[in-house]
Order: C-alpha cells, then structure tokens, then sequence
C-alpha cells in the first residue's frame, strides 16, 4: 500500500527540541525515531511525506531543532532511496531515456 508519512518533531524529548512550541518531556529518543523511520522506509512504499512543528524563531540560540529536523527529512529520504522499488525506478527511467 501507498504511505504518506508525517512526522511530528514534537514526538522527540524536550531538551532534543526547543525549537517546538509543543515539546513535552519524556518523549522519544533521536535514534528511537530514526529506527522508526528506517522501519518504516523499509517495510512500506512511502510515497512523501511531511515534518512538522519546528519553529526557528523558538530556537535561536542554539539550531537544534532546526539541524534535527534537517537531519531527519535527509537520512528518512536517504532510507527510502536506498529500497530495491527505487532502484527498479531508477533502472527504468535510465532504460527510457535510452
């Protein structure tokens, strides 16, 4: 089945994320949602998917939010790239453009 995914930076700790105006404490663990995520990159076809809830103006002292949030959406996209579906993708527009 097709899967869009959207990811809330919310779900991650408080001190991981004070960019997010809705951080809660206890929340999970940055490399509890990059399993997740990989998880899931590898066990569905994601067809896109979103972030949200970063704010900059909450997190200008130190980027943090801002660098996970980036760091999320490239290693997610980076897990979906690498499925075999995408290099069959791939193959097949290489084959079409001669």
């Amino acid at each position: 089945a097709r899967t869009y995914v959207s990811i809330d930076i919310d779900v991650l700790d408080l001190p991981l994320i004070p960019g997010c105006v809705s951080a809660e404490p206890n929340g999970m663990a940055y490399a509890e949602l990059r399993d997740t995520l990989a998880a899931i990159a590898e066990h569905c076809n994601v067809v896109g998917f979103d972030l949200v809830e970063v704010n900059p103006t909450l997190d200008v002292r130190t980027g943090v939010t801002s660098y996970l949030a980036a760091h999320t959406v490239l290693e997610f996209l980076g897990n979906i790239c690498r499925q075999p579906r995408w290099e069959r993708h791939r193959e097949a527009r290489a084959a079409a453009r001669g």
